[in-house]
């Protein structure tokens, strides 16, 4: 892996031109390109089993067994590293250390002031800051996942790759996850990514939503949310847009397990 440079544009190309597992008798990825920008919410919308996993996996520097290239300002991005993110849908927190512990787990120590000052401020901003002494047993599903942000974004994250990051959560904490991400995404121009199979949760996500709609993996039918600057988002506008994206969903022949809505604001809300 080459280091990128913070002179060219923070922009993550993604080129594969084929992704075989050994043993399968087709690629599960082929031809298929995208590009992602800061300050953006992108979602890639599919049911399970079509290499969504994968695609986020070969975007992190952890897959290998792929003929084609990750560009990350300018430069091959080909093993893992601070700058490039995956949040995995199992959170992975270290069961014998604290919060506080976990957060600061992936520091250098290079600078253990200024990154012990980043977690304090981080955790604030994510709404854990008094967690910060608890074991990750004490820990709902949503404050795991918090806990997980924060700690990627210590490690200076420049990209997040979400994998079903709202998965297996209640309603109430599905929805606040949602308008975190989001914030941060915005506040800190980070590039994100983010794959689900909830139209709901691309809808209330995503700035842009790729549909997959089949296997191998080779093109996107791309839908834009166009949410009004402000990010004011009443109910009307999230029930026009979940029938929208329905409709777009059919229309690209998406086979599988795709999610219907599950609830909706029923109120305006402001992120």
């Amino acid at each position: 892996m080459t280091f990128s440079s913070p002179n060219l544009p923070k922009r993550l190309q993604i080129d594969v031109q084929s992704m075989q597992y050994p043993g399968a008798n087709t690629p599960l990825i082929s031809n298929l390109s995208l590009e992602l920008h800061p300050g953006e919410v992108v979602g890639v919308l599919g049911p399970s089993g079509i290499g969504k996993t994968t695609l986020l996996r070969i975007a992190a520097g952890l897959e290998s067994q792929f003929s084609g290239s990750v560009i990350w300002r300018g430069q091959e991005w080909d093993k893992p590293g601070r700058e490039i993110q995956l949040l995995f849908q199992d959170i992975r927190l270290l069961p014998w250390l604290n919060v506080w512990d976990n957060v600061l787990f992936s520091s250098h120590g290079a600078d253990a002031k200024n990154e012990e000052q980043a977690a304090h401020e981080i955790l604030s901003q994510v709404g854990i800051a008094d967690l910060a002494e608890r074991w990750p047993r004490e820990l709902s599903g949503g404050e795991q996942s918090r806990v997980a942000l924060a700690r990627s974004l210590v490690g200076d994250a420049k990209v997040l790759l979400f994998d079903e990051p709202f998965a297996n959560l209640d309603a109430e904490t599905r929805y606040r996850l949602q308008r975190l991400i989001v914030g941060l995404v915005k506040a800190r121009d980070i590039v994100s990514l983010i794959v689900t199979h909830s139209i709901e949760d691309a809808v209330l996500t995503c700035d842009r939503v790729l549909i997959a709609s089949a296997s191998p993996l080779s093109k996107f039918t791309e839908f834009k949310i166009d949410i009004p600057g402000e990010r004011r988002i009443s109910a009307d506008f999230v029930q026009r847009k979940i029938l929208e994206l329905q409709k777009v969903v059919l229309l690209s022949g998406s086979k599988g397990s795709i999610a219907s809505p599950q609830g909706i604001p029923s109120k305006e809300t402001q992120s």
